[in-house]
């Protein structure tokens, strides 16, 4: 059985794009930006990826506002979630220092927004999908 994708989004527009090429390519995959959603969703799920947005501005756990780098936070600590891949997208230029750095251990990968090749974006997220 194939593992599905989870993404972290709260961007209307970045979701529904995500949507029509999941949809086009066959993978099955759950959309929010609502952390308790997420968060049950990953436990009753079998998850190959999460692909999380690192600026997210609308996404919350349990009261306090979080971005994609405390959800995965939240996530790497919590036993039931921790060794789920997580892959960060970014719409923002990363440069080099300890919050980079930090980012780069706790992901499998970086895409940066827009997504221009999206068959490479597939076949990235489907060596986590197949494992």
């Amino acid at each position: 059985m194939k593992k599905l994708v989870v993404v972290v989004e709260d961007d209307e527009l970045a979701s529904r794009l995500y949507q029509f090429y999941f949809d086009r390519y066959g993978i099955k995959s759950f959309i929010s930006d609502n952390a308790s959603e997420i968060i049950d969703f990953i436990q009753k799920e079998k998850v190959g990826l999460v692909i999380m947005d690192i600026n997210l501005t609308n996404t919350f756990i349990n009261g306090q506002k979080v971005d994609g780098l405390e959800f995965t936070k939240f996530l790497k600590n919590n036993e039931a979630t921790k060794n789920i891949p997580i892959m960060y997208v970014t719409g923002t230029a990363l440069n080099y220092d300890e919050h980079t750095e930090t980012i780069y251990n706790d992901s499998v990968d970086v895409i940066t927004k827009p997504i221009i090749n999206f068959n490479l974006f597939i076949q990235k997220i489907n060596r986590f999908l197949e494992l």
